[in-house]
C-alpha cells in the first residue's frame, strides 16, 4: 500500500533545508534590522555631541569676555585706590 504513494522527499521537497532557509533569512533580516537601529542611534549620538560642542564653544567664548570685563574692572580698582591713597597723604 505504501508503495504507491509517493512521500515528500520523494517528490523533492526537503522540509529541513527549507527551514534552515527560514532560519538564516530570518537571522539576516535580524541583523539588519540591529544593523539600522544602532545607526540610528549613532547618529543621535553624533548630533547630540555637535551640539553640546557648541554649547561649550559658546560657554567658553562667554567665560573669556568675562575674564576680560573681571581684568578691567581690577584695573578700575587698582585705579580707584591709587587715587585714594594719593587723596589720604597729606
Amino acid at each position: 500500500m505504501t508503495q504507491g504513494v509517493a512521500t515528500q522527499n520523494e517528490r523533492g521537497v526537503d522540509w529541513k533545508t527549507i527551514t534552515t532557509l527560514i532560519s538564516i533569512a530570518a537571522m539576516v533580516l535580524s541583523l539588519g534590522v540591529t544593523w539600522g537601529t544602532q545607526r540610528a542611534a549613532i547618529a543621535e549620538n553624533t548630533r547630540r555631541v555637535i551640539v553640546n560642542t557648541d554649547k561649550i564653544e559658546a560657554r567658553d567664548t562667554r567665560l573669556v569676555e568675562i575674564q576680560v570685563s573681571l581684568a578691567r574692572i581690577e584695573t578700575d580698582l587698582q585705579y580707584v585706590r591709587a587715587r585714594l591713597d594719593k587723596i589720604e597723604a597729606p
